[in-house]
């Protein structure tokens, strides 16, 4: 877990959804010509992860609140860790087993898109640490784009309120980070959801150090305005605290 969001969830316990723990929770698009059309969400969970209490259980909850309001669907998707590699590798989608080779047929039916072009322009010897993620680049169609929630913070009635995206900065400090353009689909994305769920949506950034985050650690708030692609931009307001300051500032909000 990023050693920020283990702050945050030493102060809010379960008000406080983490991805990457006991399963993902991911945005879903399709590319159209002026933008991203949301397509739903998923939680996505490896078939090696043996129970999803705590964290999972906490976001397939969210996701589905949040997919009921803003009227799309969420897949649950378990998948195995071979699935790259074994070419009779199954997942299960919703509860129903369904062989890799007609993976993408089951989701795009999910989903409600008819795409044939597929796979990736990208590099595909390029390797992310996450399985499925690097299935789904090659496999799923080429106008398909996902983006993981990082965490999602709940009100003190357990209802999702923020969309939180966490970026570390190895080089340049909060006081002078700024959300890279390169990352406006992502934004664009997140943006979207958050609009049409009410929820905010802010970036953290911190410090890239391998050291626990204190009271006081420096921490750049963006608060995301707006994003517009071709050409690319992200608005956002900018605040710098520490993070016991952040914590004042969700818990204030949370009243």
């Amino acid at each position: 877990m990023d050693n920020l969001l283990r702050y945050l969830y030493n102060h809010f316990r379960d008000r406080l959804a983490v991805s990457g723990e006991t399963g993902d929770l991911l945005i879903w698009g399709e590319r159209i010509s002026n933008g991203v059309r949301l397509l739903g969400l998923s939680f996505n969970i490896s078939s090696a992860i043996r129970t999803t209490r705590g964290h999972g259980d906490l976001l397939f909850s969210c996701g589905k609140h949040i997919a009921s309001k803003i009227n799309l669907p969420i897949l649950h998707i378990v998948y195995p860790s071979d699935l790259q590699t074994n070419p009779r590798a199954t997942l299960l989608i919703d509860g129903q087993s369904v062989i890799k080779n007609d993976a993408q047929r089951t989701i795009q039916a999910l989903f409600g898109t008819r795409q044939t072009i597929l796979g990736t322009t990208k590099d595909v010897n390029k390797r992310t640490n996450d399985v499925f993620q690097d299935w789904a680049r090659d496999n799923l169609p080429r106008d398909y784009v996902r983006n993981d929630i990082d965490a999602i913070l709940l009100t003190q009635t357990y209802k999702p309120s923020k969309l939180i995206e966490v970026k570390r900065s190895t080089q340049v400090p909060p006081t002078r980070w700024t959300p890279f353009t390169n990352d406006a689909r992502n934004y664009y994305m997140g943006n979207l959801l958050a609009q049409r769920a009410g929820l905010d949506f802010i970036t953290l950034n911190h410090a890239n150090k391998d050291i626990p985050v204190d009271d006081e650690t420096t921490v750049g708030i963006h608060f995301i305005d707006g994003v517009s692609l071709n050409p690319d931009r992200i608005r956002s307001r900018k605040t710098l605290v520490n993070a016991r300051e952040l914590v004042l500032m969700f818990q204030k909000q949370q009243l």
